[in-house]
């Protein structure tokens, strides 16, 4: 059985993958030792596909804050959901580490360019 999880690690990527934009990014604390547990709930619990993205965009030459854009703080990611009601059992069951929803994946990617 093929993984509900996928991992999109650049910027770039996102913007080849089919509507994707168009959807809520939810941006969440999840520091590296919780990862795990996670990866298991998104798995049992997620019911189409889930997108990782840790933020990482690539820097205008010049920008002063390159460094965080190639490297984005550890325990901060972005889900994004292919179906509205996976989001929002995640969102119920994890709503204390959610850091943000925005509305698109552009509305997040402006976010990170700060």
């Amino acid at each position: 059985m093929p993984s509900k999880i996928n991992y999109i690690f650049h910027f770039d990527e996102l913007t080849w993958t089919t509507n994707i934009l168009e959807k809520s990014f939810v941006e969440i604390k999840i520091p590296y030792g919780y990862r795990p547990f996670y990866s298991r709930w998104l798995e049992e619990h997620v019911t189409t596909k889930v997108y990782i993205w840790p933020g990482v965009l690539t820097p205008n030459p010049a920008q002063s804050n390159w460094g965080n854009l190639i490297s984005p703080t550890e325990n901060t990611t972005f889900l994004i959901f292919d179906d509205e009601g996976d989001q929002t059992r995640f969102a119920l069951e994890f709503m204390e580490n959610i850091i943000k929803i925005y509305k698109t994946g552009l509305d997040a990617y402006y976010s990170r360019k700060r």
